[in-house]
């Protein structure tokens, strides 16, 4: 609701990355504490499918909106843009997780015994300040192959960036105010969906290694976004979103 810029940068800068924090991350741990080692690989699979459902709704919605809200409308003594109605939307749709919170039980999956007996017992977190959870984490050599592993990937994560970023601004600027960028963006979890299941029965298929995967993939997506530089047409944005997507799948 802020008509000041500076409010809106500092949100951006602060608050807005805490949050992104506690998203996704915080979730993915859910999950795992939620599911038996033996359903664990189809609970995340799963739940990367809701991301990607998400991610098509999301473009869906933008676009029904900019259709509808093609002059900013006064309501409640405001006007609203598309962009800020469509930034309302996302509040309304995940404050819904407030309540949600309250329906958890705070349990923990014990994976030790046969996943048919759906045995579980109250989650009991560790004792300990924050000081002695960081010295715990530092202290593992599988976190430090994490940090690295993240670390070498981060050139390619800036595409992905990109694609959520600055490819809207880009493709307006390019094609017209009213191009319709989201319907590029949808291409993404629909390739992903897709492509997916398929990419992982032939790395299983063929006994591809982990790392040689991720380079493959890495390398895919990286060479993406040469498809938009080569054609700059909505053809090259959508070779580049399928690139992309083939890339992370």
């Amino acid at each position: 609701f802020t008509t000041t810029k500076w409010w809106a940068c500092l949100i951006s800068l602060t608050l807005f990355p805490v949050a992104a924090a506690f998203g996704v991350p915080v979730l993915a741990l859910g999950v795992r504490r939620y599911t038996h080692e033996d359903n664990r690989g189809y609970a995340f699979s799963f739940f990367y499918v809701v991301l990607c459902v998400a991610c098509l709704v999301g473009s869906i919605i933008i676009n029904r909106v900019r259709a509808y809200v093609l002059e900013p409308i006064v309501m409640c003594g405001m006007e609203w843009s598309w962009l800020r109605i469509v930034l309302l939307m996302c509040v309304l749709s995940t404050a819904y997780t407030v309540p949600a919170t309250y329906c958890l039980r705070d349990i923990q999956v014990l994976s030790d015994r046969p996943l048919k007996e759906r045995a579980y017992c109250q989650y009991k977190p560790k004792q300990g300040g924050l000081a002695d959870a960081t010295k715990e984490v530092v202290g593992q050599r599988r976190f430090w192959r994490l940090a690295a592993v993240t670390l070498m990937f981060c050139g390619v994560r800036m595409t992905f960036r990109h694609l959520d970023a600055t490819f809207p601004k880009y493709f307006e600027r390019t094609f017209g105010a009213q191009a319709p960028f989201e319907l590029i963006l949808c291409i993404n979890p629909i390739v992903t969906m897709i492509a997916t299941p398929l990419a992982t029965g032939l790395l299983l298929h063929y006994k591809v290694r982990y790392d040689k995967a991720l380079v493959f993939g890495a390398f895919v997506s990286g060479l993406s976004i040469f498809c938009l530089a080569a054609w700059e047409s909505f053809s090259g944005a959508v070779l580049f979103v399928c690139a992309l997507s083939i890339g992370e799948a």
